[in-house]
């Protein structure tokens, strides 16, 4: 299967986040991924659930939220649209209770795991709640950082140690990079998405990469 392509708005112009959407979905990428920041677990801000109303009014594509907020409020995201939420853990008092939440409401759940996280200490438990697993190949909180090598490593010990959940790969994703990540099954970019002269050749160039990392991941030549 081949890896999904989601384009992060958090490089978007965010003057023109609806023009900004409808240009990555007319270029091909396969979901929106929105980083919701609320300057505390974070130093960053960003936007709350009224942006995935207003960028309904520009894309069809599935929206997929990442939260990087205390204590998460999951239900207002799922009302205004998203298919997916996906949290860090230190920021709940009751992981297990979010991850319930955001199920029981018919949205795709997921955990996202830091680069200095120590995720094989997490309870079972909370796998066994996950449809996805979020693995962040840059530091939480800023866009326009670079990949980080040992990416590659954490993403096979996850896909070897844990239970079968498909896992997205964020941050620093470039058709380089893409090879570095085989078994991911999406990866979220943004810089070089929407830094790009042609859109439409960046989404294949990534697709690419992400087929290359496949290959090699199969033994293929």
């Amino acid at each position: 299967m081949r890896a999904l392509i989601s384009a992060s708005l958090l490089a978007a112009d965010r003057a023109q986040l609806g023009q900004e959407a409808k240009r990555m979905e007319e270029a091909g990428v396969d979901r929106l991924h929105i980083d919701v920041m609320d300057g505390h677990y974070v130093p960053q801000i960003t936007w709350g659930a009224w942006v995935l109303e207003a960028l309904r009014l520009w894309s069809s594509l599935p929206m997929d939220v990442h939260l990087m907020v205390e204590e998460p409020q999951v239900l207002p995201y799922i009302r205004a649209g998203a298919q997916s939420i996906t949290f860090h853990p230190k920021t709940s008092s009751n992981p297990e209770g979010v991850l319930q939440r955001i199920k029981a409401a018919g949205c795709q759940a997921g955990l996202a795991i830091s680069p200095l996280d120590d995720f094989m200490s997490w309870p079972s438990l909370w796998w066994s709640l996950c449809d996805c697993i979020t693995l962040m190949s840059v530091k939480p909180g800023m866009g326009g950082q670079s990949f980080l090598p040992q990416t590659s490593s954490r993403l096979q010990t996850v896909r070897s140690k844990l239970p079968p959940i498909p896992v997205w790969v964020d941050g620093g994703i470039t058709p380089l990079t893409a090879k570095q990540v085989a078994g991911a099954a999406l990866l979220v970019s943004g810089s070089f998405l929407f830094s790009a002269s042609s859109p439409k050749e960046a989404v294949m160039a990534l697709r690419e990469g992400a087929h290359e990392a496949s290959k090699f991941s199969h033994g293929i030549k």
